[in-house]
């Protein structure tokens, strides 16, 4: 599976409040994991948010493999709830056990016509 697609799975799993499924989607070494060591923390969490908050939408600008680490760049629609909002994205990734896991992510919200 390609990093996108892993992307795009994590927002099919927002959409079904899968937050177990979310949480096998990051390394072992991610800052995600060093907050979430545990799954059950995360699924705490996650039922403390609001339903249907989250990722809606992603366009995949740029996707690059390069041995075990990989990066994707894209624009990621967000709904909170109360508006939509867009962030330029982008996420690292790295080769864990032979699979894709996300390791750390950055977001710029997108300033100007929403």
């Amino acid at each position: 599976m390609k990093p996108s697609e892993i992307l795009e799975n994590r927002m099919k799993f927002y959409r079904e409040s899968d937050p177990a499924s979310i949480f096998g989607l990051y390394a072992s070494s991610s800052e995600f994991r060093r907050f979430f060591p545990e799954p059950e923390g995360y699924i705490r969490h996650f039922g403390s948010m609001a339903l249907g908050h989250g990722p809606v939408e992603l366009e995949v600008f740029r996707e690059t493999e390069n041995g075990n680490e990989a990066e994707v760049l894209y624009l990621e629609t967000f709904d909170r709830g109360d508006c939509v909002k867009k962030y330029y994205s982008k996420t690292e990734f790295v080769m864990e056990d032979g699979v894709w896991k996300i390791l750390r992510e950055q977001r710029e919200e997108q300033k100007g016509d929403d």
